[in-house]
């Protein structure tokens, strides 16, 4: 029978409606992604536009869906013949769908991450003739999928790893260093994210391409005042990346290639950002560096890189030409923190109240943290070395260079140990210690005919952390400070320790006939301190610190 004249179009019984064409369309389309099979495929692409043929014109929230889903499976075939017809379809009709879904609509990331994601797709096809705009287009598509997906959800991770990886492609392409910041400040968030919900190779993935870009920054590009501030938003990569990379576990990397690849992060990302935040130029990467660069810079002598992030606690010890990991249990962010304050809170004590000859208060409190680091770092890394011996000839003893990272480095490592039983379970009874910020400068120092510098009793607290170098997002004693712009070698004090600086200077003389190294005299002349009466004052002795080679 036909239809009434001015009536709309006759339904034919012998079709689904708009709710079961889509229900029947999605279906195919997940049987099709599943299995591989192309001609399942072509069909999902047909049923979809049934389905979006049977949705009334004014019905926005299934037009959109239908809309999303057949850009979805369009974009999938492209993966698989390449046909341009299909991307280009796939991102027009995910362009509509994306206009038509109303706001707090469930499936609005969903739809919008589709839409990204075909952009992106075009873009890696057509990036070179058609410039930047479906690249700019899938940022923005992005950033609203993240907006719209349900925060902490995976969902709400895998959208978030989608916006970084495009802003990385976006930096890497055309050099906008404000993509970089912003990919690595959202992915704080995103690998968290990514880790909790198992994806610990998408996270660590994530955290080497930022590093990676970090490294490979030409000086120039950091010269403004956004460009110092943006560095700030790089605090603490170095650590996350160096963690990732241990907890990344997938099959074809062995144990020593992913300390070596976390050692090689921990590198570039750190020296990356202080070499760049004071100003001192390229610093002698474009990339990750690998173990043979280290084995290049270091020569003799353990480097002992420590890395807290919020996953984990490790040293990373290179040495003999191989980087081991030494799982660091009871090193973790909270715990750093409560020792870093109570060594404030102990200086800020001894300074106000001249406790500097007291055993009890703030020198006790110090005496703890010492311990602290003996039991929580130092003893770990020197049984792994095979440091166990106590030794009274400081010319005879290993040297060791420490290479603290954050909230550590406002930590007096080098004299870790339980002093106050007087039975060498110290670092001053078994190794000579010395700081370098990065391996490659202590290369540099090694390599360098430069002098030496004593800044040993500077005015006020300038010897101190970074209140003298403001612009630096990662923690840097003035000693290494000194040593990443050219001087071979420096000694100096974590605090002002009164009379203490005198008696030290006088000790750094040759001794016993033989001319120590300026880290051995400095050694020897801080352990005899501490043997004359003041083992239980280490504010007095604890301070000295020596940095380069």
């Amino acid at each position: 029978m036909g239809a009434a004249a001015g009536s709309g179009p006759i339904s034919d019984p012998r079709l689904p409606g708009p709710a079961e064409g889509f229900a029947l369309a999605a279906s195919t389309l997940r049987q099709a992604i599943a299995s591989g099979d192309d001609a399942l495929l072509s069909n999902a692409v047909a049923r979809c536009r049934r389905a979006l043929a049977a949705t009334p014109q004014d019905d926005n929230e299934r037009r959109s869906k239908t809309l999303g889903m057949l850009g979805m499976a369009l974009a999938h075939r492209f993966r698989r013949h390449g046909a341009m017809a299909d991307i280009d379809e796939a991102v027009e009709v995910g362009r509509r769908g994306a206009d038509l879904v109303p706001d707090g609509d469930p499936d609005q990331f969903t739809i919008l991450a589709n839409l990204a994601g075909a952009l992106k797709l075009r873009f890696d096809r057509e990036g070179a003739t058609l410039g930047k705009r479906d690249l700019d287009a899938a940022v923005v598509a992005f950033r609203r999928a993240a907006g719209a997906a349900p925060g902490g959800s995976p969902q709400a991770a895998r959208v978030g790893y989608g916006l970084c990886t495009t802003l990385m492609e976006r930096f890497d392409s055309y050099g906008d260093t404000a993509d970089l910041t912003e990919a690595v400040s959202t992915s704080r968030e995103v690998t968290g994210a990514l880790v909790t919900a198992g994806q610990v190779s998408a996270a660590a993935e994530l955290a080497e391409r930022a590093v990676a870009g970090l490294a490979g920054l030409a000086p120039d590009r950091l010269n403004s005042a956004q460009g110092k501030q943006g560095l700030r938003s790089f605090a603490g990569l170095a650590t996350a990346a160096a963690s990732l990379a241990l907890l990344d576990d997938r099959p074809g990397k062995t144990e020593s290639e992913r300390a070596e690849l976390a050692f090689g992060l921990l590198e570039a990302g750190r020296g990356s950002l202080l070499w760049h935040s004071l100003g001192l130029g390229r610093p002698g990467y474009r990339a990750v560096p690998a173990l043979a660069d280290f084995s290049s810079w270091v020569g003799s002598g353990p480097v002992a890189a420590i890395s807290v992030s919020r996953y984990r606690g490790d040293a990373l010890l290179l040495a003999r030409g191989t980087v081991t990991c030494v799982p660091l249990p009871g090193l973790n962010q909270a715990s750093l923190a409560g020792q870093a304050a109570l060594l404030d809170r102990s200086l800020s004590r001894a300074k106000a109240g001249g406790w500097l000859s007291e055993p009890s208060g703030p020198n006790s409190d110090l005496s703890g943290i010492l311990e602290w680091l003996w039991d929580t770092i130092a003893w770990p890394v020197l049984d792994q070395l095979g440091c166990a011996d106590v030794t009274a000839d400081p010319a005879s003893l290993t040297r060791i260079w420490w290479m603290p990272t954050g909230a550590l480095c406002r930590l007096p490592l080098h004299a870790a140990g339980h002093h106050r039983e007087r039975g060498g379970r110290t670092l001053l009874d078994r190794v000579v210690s010395s700081y370098t910020p990065t391996v490659h400068a202590l290369g540099q120092a090694r390599a360098s005919t430069g002098s030496a510098a004593n800044v040993i009793e500077p005015d006020g607290e300038a010897g101190r952390l970074l209140a003298m170098l403001p612009e630096s997002p990662e923690p840097l004693h003035l000693t290494s400070a000194m040593q990443l712009a050219g001087f071979a070698q420096v000694t100096g004090t974590l605090w002002e320790a009164g009379d203490s600086s005198a008696a030290v200077r006088k000790r750094l003389v040759p001794c016993g006939g033989r001319r120590l190294s300026l880290a051995a005299a400095l050694h020897a002349a801080v352990r005899r301190l501490r043997d004359d009466g003041s083992t239980d004052l280490p504010l007095t002795w604890a301070g000295f610190v020596h940095a380069g080679r």
